[in-house]
Order: structure tokens, then C-alpha cells, then sequence
């Protein structure tokens, strides 16, 4: 049994999404990844976009540069590839847009369950700052919903809020279906859900893995 369990925040946040059976089938596939070594950044699925888009920021990049990302993945990746950078270019659209620096980066523990806080992208839009964290899922229904931003906002500034310039909100980008959701709803009590969904998460996937 791992001492430690590492986990996405994607994998946390579809996990915190299930409910009753649902929860051991997302648990179960969590474990998979945790074995098939996908939480590694070196074999994350959708590696070479995330970094496209951070490179297209930072260096003033263009639309091509994003779309040429397709043609260098797999062919197996291509489709899915396609559809995530069209729904990202739709986002994009005429705003302007500027690269603001790094965005902070922690592991959040909670028991012996490490989640990646890892937000990509540090952006002026609309005339504030952020620093984003993109949500990629080609599934259908793995679409982000505003309440599960909400949550993904709410863990990002209790855990990284004291560490940056007060000016700076946080944000996720649904990077496939192109929708931006920033921090205008309070999020009362959310952290405390949060911390017990984690607890019920390790309890799931100890006992998953102490079965094989």
C-alpha cells in the first residue's frame, strides 16, 4: 500500500462529483491511473497542450501555433486534440489578452492524499488579473459545470490566496467548451466539504488497492 496517493485535482474533482456508486466507479479509475503511472506529468494525456497554451501566452504566440499541437501528437490523440483547441480558441476569440508571470504551485495534503495545485496560466483579461487553472476532458460528460468551478476556486485561494498580490482572483478555463469561470460567488463552508471529500476519497482508494 502507497504511503502517499497522488492524485489530479481533474481525478479529485470528478471524484467529487459521483454520488454513492458513482464514487467507487471514479475511485477505481483513479487507481488505475495512480498504476498506470498517468498522474505523472511525463505521461499526462494532455501535456503538450497545456504547454502550447502557456507558450502561446507567454510568447505572444499565434492561432497556428496552437493548431499545429495536433498534427504532433499521436494519431490516436488528434481528434480529441482538435476539439480541445477549437473550444479554446473560441474562448480566446478577440479579447485581449497579456501574460501577468507564474502562477503558484503546491501540493495540497490531506491525510495521505496529495492533490496537484497547479494552476498553468497567470493573465490580465478584462482589465484584472488571474492566474488559471485549465480543466481539459473530452468527455461529454465530464463537461465543467459552475459548481464544480466554484470548487476548484474555492481549494485554488484557500491554499495559494496568502501567497500572491491581493489584486489577483482566480480563475478556470474549460478548455474544450471554451467557457471562463472566474471568483463572483462566495464559497462558504465549500473548503471544509472539500477537505472531507479527500478523507472519503483515500478511505475509497485504500481500500480499492489493499484488494489487489
Amino acid at each position: 500500500m502507497k504511503d502517499e496517493l497522488k492524485v489530479s485535482l481533474t481525478g479529485f474533482m470528478r471524484y467529487i462529483n459521483k454520488t454513492a456508486g458513482g464514487k467507487i466507479s471514479a475511485a477505481k479509475r483513479v487507481v488505475e491511473k495512480i498504476i498506470e503511472g498517468e498522474y505523472d506529468a511525463k505521461t499526462d494525456y494532455w501535456r503538450r497542450l497545456r504547454q502550447a497554451i502557456i507558450s502561446f501566452h507567454k510568447n505572444v504566440g499565434s492561432i497556428d501555433d496552437l493548431k499545429e499541437v495536433a498534427g504532433n501528437v499521436h494519431e490516436t490523440k488528434q481528434n480529441n486534440y482538435n476539439k480541445a483547441i477549437g473550444g479554446y480558441i473560441n474562448f480566446l476569440g478577440h479579447k485581449k489578452i497579456a501574460w501577468i508571470g507564474e502562477p503558484p504551485k503546491i501540493k495540497w495534503r490531506v491525510g495521505g492524499l496529495i492533490v496537484s495545485l497547479n494552476p498553468e496560466l497567470g493573465l490580465m483579461l478584462r482589465n484584472k488579473k488571474y492566474y488559471v487553472k485549465l480543466y481539459i476532458d473530452s468527455h461529454d460528460e465530464n463537461a465543467l459545470s459552475r459548481g464544480q468551478a466554484d470548487m476548484i476556486i474555492a481549494l485554488m485561494e484557500h491554499e495559494l490566496k496568502k501567497n500572491i498580490d491581493e489584486e489577483i482572483s482566480f480563475a478556470v478555463i474549460d478548455v474544450v467548451r471554451g467557457k471562463f469561470f472566474d471568483s463572483k460567488r462566495q464559497r462558504k463552508n465549500l473548503y471544509d466539504m472539500l477537505v472531507a471529500e479527500a478523507k472519503s476519497l483515500e478511505f475509497l482508494l485504500r481500500s480499492i488497492i489493499g484488494d489487489k
